[in-house]
């Protein structure tokens, strides 16, 4: 959740009414609040906005919040004191409104940040104008003869809305973006009629002022990571796989480029996808992935029953096991009245029915995947590999049977499985060394 603290000068005198009509009184007009330096002055700022805070970031008593619209130069139109209108120039079919719901604050800024591409300045005048053009115009050049002139046609814009509230309460700021499409349709005297299809969507942002002069955003998925900081951030604290507000987060994250594939499963009590994000990074210029650069995809897995659930991911190549950019296995709790919990990094070994024990139901299931009778899902692959040597066969059935036999009370549990099911195969009983 994201959060933020009102300036020092200001914590004693914060009210339920203005911060600034609490004041001490003077004939003087109250200076405007300082700008804090982290706020987006132009196009470029509000990119590095986005990779640095994601979407909204609160801070030095500031709500800040940075959203990419459609290229072009853009119409403004405030319909009233609280609400702004904006339209691309020469377009009536597409639409963006904000909102700012606040009784009382102080606006930094409401702007939409366009690029511009810079033009040829022509003769050196000397002056200091001429100079930071030409500068521009340069950097143009050098950028074109990198990416070519069509990576600068159609680059978005960035509207930014930065503000101080200045009542203590609710608030929030919604942001809303309606388009236009229009399809023929043929008539029966062989005419064509034109209907119009309205599309609408609406993105509601919620943050509380308390008393104490903390700002804090309340909506339903605030604690959502929506940057490549704060997914690498959640990632290191909770785990690849994790559980929160009755929800299991996956991150999951590859780099295509050197080869490898991701791989994810689950077993036991069903779950459904509900949201997925991708967590990608905004580029000032060009739209091609830097080389190296990896995939991020946050998902947002919502049980639909209550139980025990297996989460098995990995992401590697196929041919080179031995080297795993990452890979996770867990086991999520679902109780009657929905609550959801991560009960354990791992799980117990070659449970296969995901009862959260090994018995002899899993050692049924493991006899009907190597007589072809059934398949494994990912979770499953990775904990039935019991001398982790990638593959499932004979010999994995033969340890289990052994373990059914003399089963101590710590019963092993698997931190490092077999982390891929794409290249174990099945040497026995079924002659084959296909991949499954």
């Amino acid at each position: 959740m994201k959060k933020g603290r009102l300036f020092a000068a200001l914590l004693s005198a914060l009210t339920a009414f203005s911060v600034f009509s609490v004041l001490p009184v003077s004939a003087e007009p109250e200076p405007d609040p300082d700008v804090p330096a982290w706020l987006p002055t132009d196009r470029l700022s509000a990119v590095g906005f986005l990779n640095e805070y994601g979407k909204t970031h609160v801070e030095d008593y500031t709500v800040c919040i940075v959203r990419r619209l459609s290229a072009g130069d853009y119409s403004d139109q405030e319909i009233h004191d609280r609400t702004r209108v904006r339209k691309p120039l020469g377009n009536d079919d597409l639409v963006y409104s904000t909102l700012i719901d606040c009784e009382s604050y102080y606006l930094f800024c409401d702007e939409v940040f366009t690029y511009e591409i810079p033009e040829d300045p022509g003769k050196d005048d000397g002056s200091k104008e001429y100079r930071e053009k030409y500068k521009a115009y340069e950097e143009y050049q050098r950028l074109v003869g990198i990416y070519g002139e069509e990576a600068f046609k159609n680059l978005p814009a960035y509207e930014v809305i930065a503000f101080m509230p200045q009542r203590v309460g609710e608030f929030h700021v919604e942001l809303s973006e309606t388009r236009k499409s229009y399809q023929e349709t043929a008539t029966p005297d062989g005419g064509a009629e034109k209907n119009e299809t309205v599309d609408s969507s609406v993105i509601r942002y919620s943050f509380a002022l308390s008393a104490s002069g903390i700002i804090t955003e309340t909506d339903e998925l605030a604690w959502v990571p929506d940057c490549g900081n704060e997914f690498d951030a959640w990632k290191k604290e909770n785990g690849i796989i994790s559980a929160h507000d009755g929800l299991v987060v996956v991150c999951k994250e590859v780099n295509h480029s050197t080869g490898a594939e991701l791989f994810f499963g689950q077993n036991g009590a069903p779950c459904e996808l509900l949201r997925s994000y991708r967590i990608a990074r905004e580029r000032e210029i060009s739209t091609v992935p830097l080389e190296g650069e990896g995939s991020r995809t946050l998902e947002l897995w919502q049980p639909t029953g209550a139980g025990l659930t297996q989460f098995g991911l990995i992401a590697a190549r196929p041919w080179d096991m031995e080297n795993i950019d990452q890979e996770d296995i867990a086991l999520i709790s679902t109780d009657a009245d929905g609550n959801v919990r991560k009960i354990k990094s791992g799980c117990t070994i070659c449970d296969l029915n995901a009862d959260d024990q090994l018995g002899i139901a899993d050692v049924v299931l493991l006899v009907k995947f190597l007589t072809a009778q059934t398949e494994f899902n990912t979770a499953q692959m990775m904990l039935a590999d019991i001398n982790n040597d990638r593959k499932v066969n004979a010999v994995d059935l033969s340890l289990v049977k052994k373990m059914l036999m003399t089963v101590p009370d710590d019963f092993p549990v698997i931190d490092n499985p077999i982390t891929i099911d794409d290249p174990i195969v099945i040497d026995d009983p079924i002659v084959t060394d296909v991949p499954i």
